[in-house]
């Protein structure tokens, strides 16, 4: 499990590498896509320990909209 973190991991820093030194456009949003994607999955693989201190961080520091 720890590996599977850390690959996707490895590959979002890979891509938002790309995305720095990219020049084209369309290369810049797809590499944002695939990084916010990996993004999403090292959530999803990540401890529940991680996602608990994730959702008090989220919850504690919305606004109120009211």
């Amino acid at each position: 499990m720890f590996g599977l973190i850390v690959m996707v991991l490895v590959m979002g820093g890979l891509i938002a590498f790309l995305c720095i030194n990219s020049s084209e456009e369309v290369s810049k949003v797809l590499t944002v896509a695939i990084a916010g994607i990996s993004g999403i999955f090292a959530l999803v693989f990540a401890p529940w320990q991680v996602q608990l201190v994730l959702l008090v961080f989220i919850l504690f520091t919305t606004r109120n909209i009211a």
